[in-house]
């Protein structure tokens, strides 16, 4: 603990093998749980402010022993003003969902993410991985990794064999942006092979952005590997390397960002939702007929009938990238794949697919109906981050507006699965992909 205090530690597992190694040898704690008398422990990001602990745990997908209690079901997002649901709302409210740390152990009925009744689990997996974004205790987390990086001279990175695009992503930002005075140390018995496999951590090698520590975190903490490492890395002052030509910038980016053309671009995102949410409630029944699709002609239909809904889906692309571009910042689509996207695909009469047409369509409403929604459940806090100067402060955001940023990435991921869908579609119908540079890398995480 000689390095930093209180150490910030930040890990994917759900397990709480961390924190029975801290219990084991007397170092003080915190997970983001407050503790109370007769009750659970309850999420209280403020513990993280505290200097009395030796460490603070960041667990970013969640942890096993995190739940919501819900007593009762949240009432349906749209439903009929009646007394009955009057009322469901009332009881929902009056026991509004705590987030709480309980023991895991004897393992008791804890509910799967998507139900909302009883203890529902807080882990990040499978579908569930929207809630990285779309849920505050993940927001707050991620914040606190941004911020970590943007300050700490060393990062430790163990048992991690950087297959997380969304981590590596983070990771790269950091450390190109502060040009070698972030540190990255890759504690692993095979850390040459998971740099060589990595081409950003090869030309960080390169750089003298980053070591390597051949062993595991355990021997190279006994053995003095690691701290010996990083003692010798602080005193090391490197000049920094740009490795990036500077962009020059115009007057019109010097200003501050408009607020009503950013508000006014999130509606015009909305109207392009509405529309898309209109041409699949229009394309739905013939698309009902062609779900079994069992020869090439059903399947040429199928790809004759999206296109309206394609041309759609870029659009969805396009504002998006808009939005990005009004708030002055980089991200979401480029430029480069965004002109890649064939709203007309070509039909090539490759069938060889044909399955991949009753797999997908079934889901193709369900996508769409999750990315109408994401985009309705958002708008109020989207609007509180782009408006509210104050709102990132508690989180530690560099500003409001990477606070809407973390809140339009869902919309972002509901739209790549929309595409995804898409493509998928088009390939097993006989057609090229209309969005295949776009998803590429993020269809294979798609079921």
């Amino acid at each position: 603990m000689g390095v930093a205090k209180p150490l910030d530690v930040f890990t994917l597992n759900y397990d709480i093998s961390v924190e029975t190694a801290f219990n084991n040898n007397g170092i003080s704690y915190t997970t983001g749980f407050k503790r109370r008398k007769d009750s659970l422990p309850i999420w209280d990001a403020s513990q993280f402010g505290k200097k009395s602990f030796d460490a603070k745990i960041f667990k970013l997908h969640g942890s096993v022993n995190w739940g919501q209690n819900f007593f009762y079901p949240p009432p349906p997002i749209k439903s009929e003003p009646t007394v009955s649901a009057s009322a469901t709302t009332d009881y929902y409210l009056s026991y509004y969902p705590e987030r709480v740390e309980f023991n895991p152990f004897p393992i008791g009925t804890v509910e799967p993410p998507e139900r909302k009744k009883g203890m529902v689990s807080i882990m990040n997996f499978g579908t569930r991985k929207e809630l990285l974004y779309a849920e505050s205790i993940f927001t707050i987390l991620f914040n606190h990794f941004l911020t970590s990086l943007n300050k700490a001279r060393i990062c430790i990175i163990s048992g991690y064999s950087f297959r997380d695009e969304r981590i590596n992503k983070i990771l790269e930002e950091a450390v190109v942006s502060r040009k070698g005075n972030l540190h990255l140390i890759v504690v692993d018995p095979f850390a040459i092979t998971i740099t060589d496999d990595n081409s950003i951590l090869r030309k960080f090698m390169e750089l003298g952005w980053s070591s390597r520590v051949e062993m595991t975190l355990g021997n190279a903490l006994k053995d003095g590997s690691l701290l010996e490492t990083a003692k010798k890395l602080l005193k090391i002052k490197n000049p920094p390397k740009r490795i990036y030509p500077t962009v020059p910038v115009n007057k019109s980016e010097k200003n501050k960002p408009d607020i009503k053309k950013i508000l006014l671009r999130w509606r015009n995102l909305g109207i392009s939702f509405d529309l898309t949410f209109f041409w699949m409630y229009l394309l739905g029944p013939p698309l009902k007929e062609l779900e079994k699709c069992s020869n090439e002609s059903d399947a040429v239909k199928v790809g004759h009938l999206l296109m309206p809904l394609n041309r759609k889906v870029r659009d969805l692309c396009y504002k998006i990238r808009w939005i990005y571009e009004a708030m002055h910042l980089s991200g979401a689509y480029g430029g480069a794949y965004l002109d890649t996207i064939e709203v007309n695909p070509k039909l090539i009469k490759d069938f060889s697919h044909m399955d991949l047409v009753r797999k997908r369509l079934p889901k193709l409403g369900t996508a769409v109906s999750w990315a109408f929604n994401a985009y309705n459940g958002l708008t109020e806090e989207f609007t509180r981050a782009v408006t509210d100067p104050n709102y990132s402060k508690e989180s530690g955001a560099p500003s409001n507006l990477h606070m809407a940023e973390l809140v339009i990435r869902h919309d972002i991921q509901r739209t790549y699965e929309l595409a995804c869908i898409l493509n998928d579609i088009y390939k097993g119908a006989g057609y090229e992909k209309p969005f295949k540079l776009i998803t590429e890398d993020y269809c294979k995480d798609v079921s």
